[in-house]
């Protein structure tokens, strides 16, 4: 970083060091947060879940849809 000392006019460089307190899992395959590559279900197929309920899967989705911010209403 530089710094202009305004009474002398002079720049200076300084070293900042940024500490972060919580860095979110990203990653690098799929480029979303909150999970690792070996995490991935993109990479790894076999992490998917898999429901046999269709009915239950709907209803996985809209909470999903809910955490995510993105329920519009419900079709019945």
């Amino acid at each position: 970083m530089e710094i202009m000392d305004e009474n002398t006019n002079s720049i200076r460089s300084v070293k900042v060091k940024i500490q972060y307190d919580n860095i979110p899992s990203y990653c690098r395959k799929c480029k979303l947060q909150g999970h690792m590559e070996d995490e991935c279900r993109i990479l790894h197929p076999e992490l998917k879940k898999t429901t046999s309920n269709p009915e239950e899967e709907t209803q996985q989705n809209q909470q999903r849809r809910m955490r995510n911010g993105k329920c519009v209403g419900s079709r019945k």
